[in-house]
Formats: structure tokens, C-alpha cells, sequence
């Protein structure tokens, strides 16, 4: 009965308010909704809490349970893991996690570096600047990884590559400063 009432007075902006409220929950009823029941999100955000606390085996443990979820957010867990090993020197367990990053994930950034990485330690420098380059494809904001690859551009000798990175570098700083 309000709702009739409200057409004949011309009240429409209660009416639209309504029913866009009744759409809303229509559409939220009926339709997924992407990560709701992914809970890799909440282990990867628990394990960066458990490290900055210092309990980094109690974070490693909740990184893995993120990637045996398999869900939206486990590839970051994966990265996660892959640098941890990186760092730890441990190549087999590096290899491990970063070959579960999938290739769609924007966290295949993180996957192209860790390899990289592991190429510069082992004096494949060709293979790296390959990986560096690929990464910097996706995600060509990441001042790190240009550093890095400027430098392996310097080491193999390719110095109008290296002043073209350089010059990306004084770029990204500059709005990294902003």
C-alpha cells in the first residue's frame, strides 16, 4: 500500500531506493560472488602478522595451509614461500612454490624474480635479464627488479640497455617520491 502510495504522490526516489535494495539482494542471493568462501585471503594476511610478530615457522605453516586451499589469493602464499626459501638458500623448496604460482596470477611477477634470482646466483645471467624482463612486462613499476636488472644488464656488457634502465629508474623514483 506505501508503495502505491508513494507512486501516485510522485515520491519516485523512494521507490528507486527500494528497489535497487530489492535488486542488490536478488543479485547477492542468486548470483557467487568470487572469494566469498575462499578463505586464502585470511591465511595469507594471518601469516604476514605471525612474521612482523617474529614467529616466521608459525607464518610458513599458515602460508602453506593458504596454497593447499587453492583459492584466489594462494598463489601469493606460493610467493611467499618461494622468497622465504629463496632467502633460507634452500633452491629445491624456492623451485617448488614458485613453479605453483599459476601464469594468470599477477603473483607471477614474484615467481619470473625468484627464478631470476636463482639464475644471477648461479651465473646465468642471460636467463635472468630474460626473467627480469618478462616480470617488468606485467608490472613495470617494480623499482627493484630494475635496479637488478640494470645491473645485470652492466654485467653482461649491455650498456645501451643499462641506460635505458637507469633512466626507467630516475622515472620511477621520481613518482615514488610523489
Amino acid at each position: 500500500q506505501k508503495t502505491y502510495d508513494w507512486i501516485k504522490r510522485k515520491e519516485y526516489k523512494n521507490l528507486i531506493v527500494i528497489l535497487t535494495l530489492i535488486s542488490v539482494l536478488t543479485i547477492t542471493e542468486f548470483l557467487p560472488i568470487k572469494g566469498t568462501a575462499d578463505m586464502s585471503g585470511y591465511h595469507n594476511t594471518h601469516a604476514m602478522l605471525l612474521q612482523s610478530k617474529g614467529r616466521v615457522q608459525d607464518s610458513l605453516a599458515y602460508s602453506k595451509k593458504s596454497l593447499a586451499l587453492g583459492g584466489g589469493y594462494s598463489d601469493y602464499a606460493a610467493a611467499r614461500l618461494s622468497a622465504y626459501y629463496l632467502r633460507q638458500g634452500k633452491i629445491p623448496e624456492t623451485i617448488r612454490y614458485a613453479m605453483q604460482i599459476k601464469d594468470t596470477s599477477i603473483a607471477v611477477c614474484d615467481k619470473y624474480n625468484v627464478l631470476a634470482e636463482l639464475w644471477t646466483k648461479s651465473g646465468k645471467t642471460s636467463k635472468a635479464i630474460l626473467l627480469y624482463e618478462k616480470s617488468l612486462q606485467i608490472n613495470a613499476g617494480q623499482l627493484a627488479v630494475w635496479n637488478r636488472l640494470q645491473s645485470l644488464y652492466e654485467q653482461a656488457g649491455q650498456k645501451e640497455q643499462a641506460k635505458k634502465a637507469n633512466k626507467t629508474i630516475d622515472y620511477l623514483r621520481k613518482l615514488y617520491l610523489l
